[in-house]
C-alpha cells in the first residue's frame, strides 16, 4: 500500500489500530514500522491507557488529553506519570517541523516548543511533500480515536480541488483521458457493489462537482449510461438517505440502467 501510494504521489498518514489489545504498544509500533518500511514516522498524538484498558489520547499539538468516558469525549489535563513521555514526544514533534523551516527552528531553539498553528501547518506540509508522517493511535472495534483520524485528513491532506491532473485508463477501450478534478462535471468512481438490505448498491468516491438524485451519469467500462435513483451516507449496513454530495465525499449510490435508442 506505501509503495503504491509513493508512485501516484498520494498523501499519507499512518493509523495504529487494535490499541484494545492486550499488550498493544503504540509507540514501539510506530518504531518497527518506520524500520520495516524505511520511513520517517512522527507521532502527532500517544495512547493513554488507564490500568490495561485503551482510554484516550495523548494530543501531542495541544498536550491535552483526550478520554473517552462512556459516549462523551473529555478534555482534560495530562496526568503525571504520562507527562515526561508527552513532553519528550511533543518535543520531537517540534524538531521534525523547526528542522523543515528556518523560522520555527529559531522559535523551537528559544522556546523548546512552537505554538499550536505552526504544529498544524508543519504536519500539512509533511503530509503533502512526504519528508515524513503523522501516526496516530484507535481501537476501531470500539469506535475509539477515529474522529482524530478524520479530522487529521480533513486538516492535513489537500482537497480533491488541489489534486494534480490525473491519467485515467480504460482497461475496455486502452484509451486515456485526463481527470479534471476542479471541473463542474461530477466525475464518480465506484470501488466496491455489494448488496445491503436487499439492494444492488455502488460505493463511490465523488472527485469533482456534485452528485444529486436524478443524475445521469455515463458508465465508461460499460459505455451505458446509469440514473442515480438513490443516494446514501452509509454506517455499516445503516443507509441514511441524502439529496445531493460534494466533491470529496465517499458515500453509496443505486442507479437504474437506461436504455439507449
Amino acid at each position: 500500500v506505501v509503495e503504491d501510494a509513493v508512485r501516484e504521489n498520494l498523501p499519507l498518514l499512518f493509523v495504529f489500530n487494535k490499541m484494545d489489545r492486550d499488550c498493544a504498544e503504540f509507540q514501539e509500533s510506530v518504531s518497527r514500522a518506520s524500520g520495516q518500511l524505511k520511513l520517517k514516522l512522527v507521532p502527532i498524538q500517544l495512547a493513554y491507557f488507564d490500568g490495561d484498558e485503551f482510554a484516550g489520547v495523548i494530543d501531542l499539538v495541544r498536550m491535552k488529553l483526550f478520554r473517552w468516558l462512556d459516549n462523551d469525549l473529555l478534555e482534560e489535563e495530562i496526568p503525571k506519570d504520562y507527562y515526561e513521555a508527552a513532553l519528550d514526544a511533543h518535543q520531537d514533534l517540534c524538531a521534525q517541523i523547526a528542522h523543515e523551516n528556518p523560522v520555527e527552528e529559531n522559535n523551537f531553539l528559544l522556546h523548546s516548543t512552537l505554538a499550536p498553528s505552526a504544529i498544524y501547518e508543519g504536519i500539512k506540509h509533511a503530509c503533502q511533500d512526504k519528508k515524513w508522517f503523522p501516526a496516530l493511535a484507535t481501537s476501531a472495534l470500539h469506535r475509539l480515536g477515529v474522529e482524530f483520524v478524520l479530522d487529521a485528513i480533513v486538516n492535513f491532506f489537500p482537497p480533491p480541488s488541489k489534486a494534480p491532473m490525473q491519467v485515467l485508463h480504460n482497461s475496455i477501450t486502452g484509451q486515456d483521458s485526463f481527470s479534471d478534478f476542479g471541473s463542474a462535471e461530477p466525475l464518480v468512481y465506484v470501488f466496491k457493489v455489494e448488496q445491503i438490505n436487499g439492494q444492488e448498491v455502488a460505493y463511490v468516491r465523488l472527485f469533482s462537482g456534485c452528485l444529486d438524485i436524478g443524475e445521469t451519469l455515463y458508465l465508461v467500462r460499460d459505455q451505458v449510461y446509469v440514473k442515480v435513483l438513490d443516494c446514501f451516507t452509509v454506517l455499516a449496513d445503516d443507509l441514511q438517505a441524502q439529496a445531493s454530495f460534494e466533491a470529496g465525499s465517499i458515500f453509496v449510490i443505486r442507479v437504474d440502467y437506461l436504455l439507449q435508442s
